[in-house]
């Protein structure tokens, strides 16, 4: 049996490209109860949705088994548009129909439709490069754009973690389609491989594949993204609510990275001890993932990030690590603006002054970095100091007036503002604006001796609150030494105190009267981290992790992970 061909995802995420697609579907709800009927159908909590904003959401029966899940974007009030799987365009539309009555709403299924999906880091950079507005319009996660001659609606979406955009337009019928031959097919195909893959990778379910209608929502893993626990009633919602109380659902789906022979994989079970612990849904063989990757639906004890154990796949003798998703980091569009923003200086210094500013690669990099965070300040500065020195006076001053505009406490704005002015010969403008930055600058100083002033009495308060809470729990166990609440509560107590090593005879209690008692293993782990015990750290934080994803966790299970990630990094 072959092993899986090993993918590169590289260009897929770092580029970016546009992929025709009927993958994907769109469904019309609008009316004047539009927003009342969704948030009473729908497993998210509409009314926190403004115009122009997205949230991922989902319809379930009654039993709380997934209908389907889509991305639901607020044109305005009385208008939102669904993008779904296509082959869940029908069992939506049918479950919306079924629950309206007098509802003043309709739905539209938008059939024929030309869709294209814009991926990669550079897809905002495609987009913008296409037509004329302003960064700005991409704050929006869904609206119309020109692209490629063509009048387009976006909708941000992704398949692979990074920003995409979804277009709903007529480009496949522009001259510019390319020839469908059997190379145009080809490339199609291995495109569509690629960005698979990076969904994987991503750690991004999907439906028909790692889950379908006969799985709970939390099954799915969507219960962290699409579901609001507080918004109200909806189908499925006492369902939900009882599983949740009991804690983790029998089985889910997790990440794995798998050590040994994979073949034809005929057999997706992963069996442990003649037991089947979990099945295999989506698997990659990814380069920038450095081995092989799955999603599987896994029992209980097996869903723990960091858990290893031998196994059998297919019968091939195989070690699997439950590992935490995404495989690999995902930037998002700010974290590539601080890329592009720290490129443009690195080329701004190595460029000769002389450069024109039409030639200058640490402008373009500069550029790109405003594209991708319209709001960053450090971008704007960089932007009009460079320009200036360009010789592009003019330019520099109108960015650094919108810095002025975006934060009129920014005292580098206008102290560059008056360094620029009096370039221009503008004297008395670039006094006033000197004014103001020496002005802002004592008010900074100001501000921040104060906060320090306050954050010093807050912690006075606190370590007061403490200590009057630590001697209620000690009292309680001068009563009762086995107490789960009084020795938990003094040995956190202690920690909070900076009392490390009083602490640990109390958490060790703790989980001696509970041993599946999370937050004792947070807080033992944060106690032998104060002493510098690594080992003892890790050892508490691992058994920790476990116990969490057994008992459904989810708060505590993310700080510890944190805290685990941040010693192992440490140690490498």
């Amino acid at each position: 049996m072959s092993r899986l061909e090993e993918i590169d995802t590289k260009n897929i995420r770092e580029g970016g490209g546009l992929l025709p697609t009927s993958a994907f579907s769109l469904i019309e709800v609008k009316g004047p109860e539009a927003m009342r009927f969704l948030q009473a159908q729908t497993t998210n909590d509409v009314s926190l949705l403004e115009d122009g904003q997205m949230q991922k959401s989902a319809v379930l029966d009654r039993k709380a088994k997934l209908v389907g899940n889509f991305n639901l974007y607020r044109i305005d009030q009385e208008h939102f548009k669904i993008v779904c799987d296509s082959a869940l365009q029908k069992p939506i539309l049918e479950h919306l129909e079924k629950f309206c009555f007098a509802d003043k709403v309709e739905f539209v299924s938008i059939e024929k439709q030309k869709l294209g999906y814009l991926y990669g880091l550079h897809s905002r950079l495609l987009l913008s490069s296409k037509q004329s507005q302003e960064p700005s319009l991409f704050e929006a996660d869904c609206g119309r754009i020109a692209f490629a001659g063509n009048d387009a609606e976006y909708f941000k979406f992704t398949l692979t973690g990074e920003e995409g955009f979804l277009l709903h337009m007529n480009l496949l019928d522009s001259e510019d389609e390319p020839e469908e031959n059997e190379a145009y097919h080809k490339e199609i195909a291995e495109r569509e491989e690629a960005i698979n893959v990076a969904r994987i990778e991503a750690g991004i379910g999907k439906f028909g594949v790692d889950f379908d209608n006969d799985n709970l929502i939390f099954e799915t893993g969507l219960d962290q993204s699409s579901v609001s626990y507080t918004k109200g009633c909806f189908q499925g919602q006492e369902v939900l609510a009882r599983v949740k109380a009991q804690g983790a659902p029998t089985r889910a789906l997790a990440g794995l990275r798998i050590d040994g022979k994979i073949g034809e994989l005929k057999d997706k079970s992963i069996i442990k001890d003649g037991q089947v612990v979990g099945n295999i849904t989506s698997i990659a063989n990814s380069k920038q993932a450095s081995g092989i990757v799955a999603l599987a639906s896994m029992k209980r004890d097996y869903r723990a990030p960091g858990k290893t154990f031998a196994a059998k796949l297919d019968g091939n003798d195989v070690s699997i690590t439950i590992s935490d998703l995404p495989f690999v980091p995902i930037a998002s569009p700010k974290e590539f603006a601080s890329r592009m923003l720290e490129q443009g200086m690195s080329l701004f210094t190595a460029e000769p002054l002389t450069l024109e500013a039409k030639d200058s690669k640490s402008i373009f990099f500069l550029r790109i970095a405003l594209l991708y965070n319209p709001l960053s300040l450090d971008a704007y500065e960089a932007l009009g100091v460079v320009l200036n020195k360009k010789g592009e006076l003019d330019e520099a001053i109108g960015i650094m007036e919108e810095m002025a505009r975006l934060n009129p406490d920014s005292v580098m704005a206008h102290a560059n503002l008056s360094a620029f002015y009096v370039e221009k010969g503008w004297i008395e403008k670039a006094e006033e604006e000197k004014a103001i930055s020496m002005s802002l600058r004592m008010k900074e100083i100001m501000i921040e001796s104060k906060q320090k002033e306050e954050a010093e009495k807050k912690k006075q308060m606190d370590q007061g609150e403490t200590k009057k809470r630590l001697e209620m729990f000690k009292q309680v166990l001068a009563i009762d030494s086995d107490d789960l609440l009084a020795n938990f509560g003094t040995g956190s107590c202690l920690v909070d105190l900076g009392h490390f090593e009083d602490s640990l005879a109390y958490l060790n209690k703790a989980i001696e009267v509970k041993v599946d008692y999370t937050n004792a293993y947070l807080y033992l782990g944060k106690a032998h981290l104060g002493l510098n015990d690594i080992k003892q750290a890790s050892s508490a934080l691992v058994k920790g992790i476990e116990v969490a994803a057994k008992r459904g966790d989810g708060e505590p299970l993310k700080a510890m992970q944190i805290m685990l990630n941040q010693l192992e990094a440490t140690a490498i």
